[in-house]
Parts: structure tokens; C-alpha cells; sequence
């Protein structure tokens, strides 16, 4: 795979998981207090997973680098991470009637 494309497609992904993420946050604060409260302690995760991404993100519009293999496993296990949470958040773990897509 090309270096170029593969920054491409990853800036992409990234960028979709990061605003999936902020969505599943914005859904929480819509909940009731008490809803709200209970998930309270997850939230700094979620928090954690977009800066992350935000790192990765900013490499990426940096510089693509000829030689990525590195980068590449970093970048990938950072995608993987934020699957397994949106995952995790998706409207199926968020209380019926507060999530709006």
C-alpha cells in the first residue's frame, strides 16, 4: 500500500471515530442526572481515546513518512482501541431513547 493513501485513508478513519466518540459523549450529557452519574466514571476513557486520536491525527497531517512501519502499528493500535470503544458506546450500551444517530 502506497504511503500517501494509507495517510489519506487513515486521517479518514481517525477523523470518523473521533467524531463518532465526541456524539456518544454528546448523547450522555442529554441523559438524566442520574443516568448521567452512573456513567460518569467511563467518560475520562472516552476523553483519553480522542486525544489519542488527536495525537495520531496530527502526525498524520505532519508528516507522512516514506518508512511507516512503526507509525503504522502505533496508528492501527490506536484505530483499534477506538473501535473497541465506540463499540463498547454504541447506541446499543446507551440507554434506549437518548441516542438521536
Amino acid at each position: 500500500m502506497d504511503a500517501k493513501y494509507y495517510c489519506e485513508s487513515m486521517q479518514s478513519e481517525l477523523t470518523g471515530m473521533k467524531a463518532r466518540i465526541y456524539n456518544i459523549i454528546r448523547e450522555i450529557d442529554k441523559m438524566p442526572d442520574s443516568d448521567r452519574q452512573r456513567l460518569w466514571p467511563q467518560i475520562p476513557e472516552l476523553y483519553n481515546v480522542m486525544d489519542e486520536l488527536s495525537t495520531r491525527l496530527d502526525e498524520l497531517k505532519a508528516e507522512c513518512p516514506s518508512d511507516w512501519t512503526q507509525q503504522k502499528s502505533e496508528i492501527e493500535a490506536t484505530a483499534e482501541e477506538a473501535r473497541k470503544k465506540i463499540n463498547y458506546w454504541d447506541a446499543e450500551h446507551i440507554p434506549a431513547g437518548y441516542y438521536s444517530g
